[in-house]
């Protein structure tokens, strides 16, 4: 089990989803907005290159270790998060468990 001291958790990281948003006529319209928040201690693990559309393209991945919650341990690798303004793809996350904490690993970049 890895404890983690709340000083160490310095970075605001957002968890994007799609958020129902009303239009003011009666219906609504599903928008990717920020369905929860959470403090992380964020940790650059690689940069590599990608080439995509016949271009070399920057791709950075991110260690992100943030406390478990009900909204924490819901990430998926379909998830995307937000932090500083860039995109985030999460591509690894842990198992299940009981430890106070969860790790993802995101990437960043890569786009066409």
């Amino acid at each position: 089990m890895t404890r983690i001291a709340a000083g160490q958790l310095t970075e605001t990281v957002e968890l994007l989803g799609g958020v129902r948003v009303e239009d003011g006529y009666g219906g609504s319209s599903t928008t990717e907005g920020v369905v929860a928040r959470f403090r992380a201690r964020i940790t650059p693990v690689r940069g590599s290159e990608r080439i995509l559309a016949d271009r070399a393209n920057g791709v950075q991945t991110y260690r992100i270790t943030v406390r478990a919650s009900t909204a924490s341990r819901a990430i998926t690798t379909d998830s995307r998060l937000r932090w500083r303004g860039r995109r985030l793809d999460v591509s690894a996350v842990p198992e299940p468990g009981g430890d106070p904490t969860v790790v993802i690993e995101a990437e960043a970049g890569g786009e066409v």
